[in-house]
């Protein structure tokens, strides 16, 4: 799956406001043994490319990683919410 984003922050409308800034919560999987990481961040982008370049201790070993599910949000809380909803074993069926 290859994923596009536009230059710059997020722009998106909501009820007449401008948002410019968004979370997205986001499941990758890991290639090498199939292990999903769920975790939200504000640039997928760039985060995924931090994962495969090895950058992040935890995810190191586990490369590469394949971008399965993302969902972006306007609150951290709500971002926050689904998170925790993917870690559980009704979310890893998704």
């Amino acid at each position: 799956m290859q994923v596009r984003f536009p230059p710059g922050p997020p722009r998106r409308t909501y009820y007449g406001a401008i948002i410019t800034y968004m979370f997205i919560a986001y499941v990758l999987r890991s290639l090498k043994n199939s292990q999903l990481l769920c975790r939200i961040y504000d640039n997928l982008q760039q985060r995924i490319e931090t994962h495969n370049k090895g950058n992040v201790a935890f995810t190191k070993t586990k490369r590469p990683w394949k971008l399965i599910l993302a969902e972006a949000y306007i609150s951290q809380e709500d971002a926050l919410r689904r998170e925790k909803y993917f870690k559980t074993t009704q979310g890893k069926t998704l």
